[in-house]
């Protein structure tokens, strides 16, 4: 599928990202949507899982999962993009409510979207904490993804199976090689890890991986700079708060113009990076910026 074709490239790729501020960084990765992409994300989530086990004094770990309506008011179901730009319309609101969930306890956001049967996606929330939080905590969260998504409702997310905690108190910390099973789960969800999107005899997938493309979502986010704050390494090139932007051609990104329709090549818009981006500056980076 030409839409895809970049994104589904097992052979590496100058990516772009691009945070709030403008601000743009470079990646040398497989395509986002390829076998070999997902396990590179899951090998982060497991280092991230296992760091935060060996160095937490009191770990604890909560799974929130969030989802909205398929249906429209007329009872078919939702354009995919339509209903990925409605689920994380609440993205703001759900990230405050976590912080202030945790307080002034230490904690990592990891945050995967995962798809379902019919296409349409999910979002996981992991959170790490050092102390102890119950699902009352965390009830507020919910109550923040029903209140700003307008496809979210109550009894759709009944906090019994919306939320998840669980205490890892003195496991394995010893030797730095517990995990919580946490970053298994929200691995289990990556796009593309049990095969690349395009040898799978599901449509599922496929509509999946046009959906996260089109909507501009980071499927998978970890917490930006936690292996400086877990005193592991300086890490301010990890992944965080970062949108998917394109791929870097002749030092140019070339984005999806999400106005255009159709399926045609008008679809591919360059964009100039900015001057204070140097489109090789990566390739000396071990860690592979940000993801």
């Amino acid at each position: 599928m030409r839409y895809l074709a970049a994104d589904m490239d097992d052979g590496p790729a100058d990516v772009a990202f691009e945070n709030a501020d403008g601000e743009v960084s470079i990646s040398t990765q497989h395509g986002r949507f390829s076998e070999r992409y997902a396990k590179e994300r899951y090998g982060r989530l497991k280092e991230l899982d296992r760091t935060v086990m060996s160095e937490y004094t009191d770990p604890h770990t909560v799974m929130l999962t969030l989802g909205g309506s398929v249906r429209n008011a007329a009872g078919g179901y939702r354009a995919p993009v339509d209903h990925a730009k409605d689920l994380t319309e609440s993205k703001g609101a759900v990230r405050k409510a976590v912080h202030r969930a945790c307080g002034d306890k230490p904690h990592e956001i990891a945050t995967v979207f995962g798809y379902h049967e019919n296409g349409y996606l999910h979002c996981h929330i992991g959170v790490y904490v050092d102390g102890p939080v119950s699902k009352a905590d965390f009830k507020p969260v919910i109550d923040a993804h029903v209140n700003n998504s307008p496809i979210a409702k109550g009894s759709h997310h009944p906090y019994s199976e919306a939320i998840s905690v669980h205490s890892h108190r003195n496991k394995g910390r010893s030797d730095g090689e517990y995990t919580s099973g946490l970053a298994t789960y929200l691995g289990g969800n990556i796009l593309g890890i049990d095969g690349d999107v395009d040898g799978q005899d599901r449509d599922a997938p496929l509509q999946a991986a046009v959906t996260v493309k089109a909507s501009g979502i980071n499927m998978i986010s970890l917490p930006r700079g936690w292996k400086n704050r877990l005193g592991v390494a300086d890490d301010e090139s990890d992944d965080g708060e970062w949108e998917y932007a394109g791929i870097v051609v002749d030092d140019n990104v070339i984005d999806v113009d999400g106005d255009s329709g159709g399926s045609s090549t008008e679809w591919v818009t360059p964009r100039e990076l900015p001057d204070s981006v140097d489109p090789t500056d990566h390739l000396s980076d071990s860690e592979g910026g940000v993801g």
